[in-house]
């Protein structure tokens, strides 16, 4: 059974669904791209890593936040979208994050070469506005405070820019880790690898003040880490060998190792025992349970949407469809049972 994908259209015109096979050989590099398809193999082609996130989900797993021609869209499982914001000078480098309670939007991007955050709630209503220092931030779902009144942008191997929405200020917190991220109890973590191969984890309370260090073993037989992610109690890290193209490893502290494969991390989970990767393929892999999903197919059915809407549009006539523009980059809804993907020509939504 081919997979279940639903299709909100950004405001473009109705496609209708049509066999790739009517267009076999209409553009250069087509007829390819349609064989793998129809014979259900993996594409040869591999996606840019570190994409933004554009689309979010908001807490009651029913409604999305999108950023699509300069604004700030909302839409629902039905398909039915608003538009609440806009802001024409923010290029196009976004990131739309959305707080795990409250309503509440952090829309990160740059103005005339300087980084920029904006803060909102569901109705468009701005509750805090800012440019930030200098630029090369990024903005994770992670960066969210658990009760939504404060997040933080990161600049990886510097600090970060905390927002408290409470008192309306932000604070640079200077790190120097690698990754960082909110915990479950508020804190703040944050990984930091030495020069000399020792790491350590340090928690950082609500106001960003250093409380505690702990020390981090990474095994031996990881020569070139990678950080990725931290789990929400610190006690587990994802990582890559920069040593060893496409291997992964999910270490404790004490440096045992908890999960290893053979593949890149592509993308965060439903949850932190989970990673999107790819090995020519895309899967869903759960180190918990010791389960993976493939996800291929999810991808298969997304390019082939999104070449249908590419072929069908005027605007593309003579524009050569490139496989390697359609991002496959998960974002699971809250209880994890859902992830959105955004296109060029669609918010695709699978189970």
């Amino acid at each position: 059974m081919p997979p279940k994908v639903a299709i909100l259209n950004y405001g473009v015109p109705s496609i209708a669904e049509a066999s790739l096979r009517a267009y076999d050989g209409a553009m250069p590099g087509t007829r390819a791209l349609n064989r793998r398809l129809a014979t259900g193999l993996t594409l040869a082609v591999l996606l840019q890593t570190g994409c933004l996130f554009k689309v979010t989900w908001l807490p009651d797993g029913q409604h999305l936040a999108y950023w699509k021609s300069e604004s700030v869209w909302l839409i629902n499982l039905k398909g039915q979208k608003k538009k609440i914001y806009t802001v024409p000078e923010l290029n196009n480098m976004v990131s739309l994050i959305a707080a795990p309670v409250q309503n509440r939007l952090a829309l990160l991007g740059e103005v005339s070469g300087t980084s920029f955050m904006t803060i909102l709630n569901d109705t468009g209503e701005v509750l805090w506005s800012s440019s930030l220092t200098g630029r090369n931030y990024d903005l994770l779902p992670l960066y969210w405070r658990p009760d939504g009144e404060s997040v933080f942008a990161a600049k990886e191997d510097e600090g970060l820019m905390l927002v408290d929405l409470d008192t309306g200020t932000m604070r640079w917190i200077e790190t120097g880790g690698h990754i960082a991220r909110f915990s479950s109890t508020g804190t703040i973590l944050s990984f930091h690898r030495m020069e000399s191969g020792k790491a350590s984890l340090e928690v950082f309370d609500q106001q960003g003040n250093l409380k505690k260090s702990y020390p981090w073993i990474i095994p031996d037989e990881i020569a070139e880490p990678d950080a990725q992610m931290l789990s929400e109690d610190g006690r587990r890290l994802w990582i890559e060998d920069g040593a060893a193209k496409g291997k992964t490893y999910l270490i404790n502290r004490k440096g045992k190792v908890l999960h290893v494969g053979d593949h890149e991390i592509h993308g965060l989970g439903s949850n932190d025992w989970s990673m999107v990767t790819r090995n020519g393929g895309f899967k869903l892999i759960n180190a918990r349970q010791h389960t993976s999903v493939n996800l291929t197919p999810f991808y298969d059915r997304m390019l082939h949407h999104e070449l249908t809407a590419h072929l069908a549009d005027p605007a593309h006539a003579n524009a050569r469809f490139k496989s390697d523009d359609v991002v496959f980059f998960p974002v699971f809804s809250p209880d994890g049972k859902l992830f959105a993907l955004y296109g060029n020509h669609g918010l695709y939504i699978a189970d």
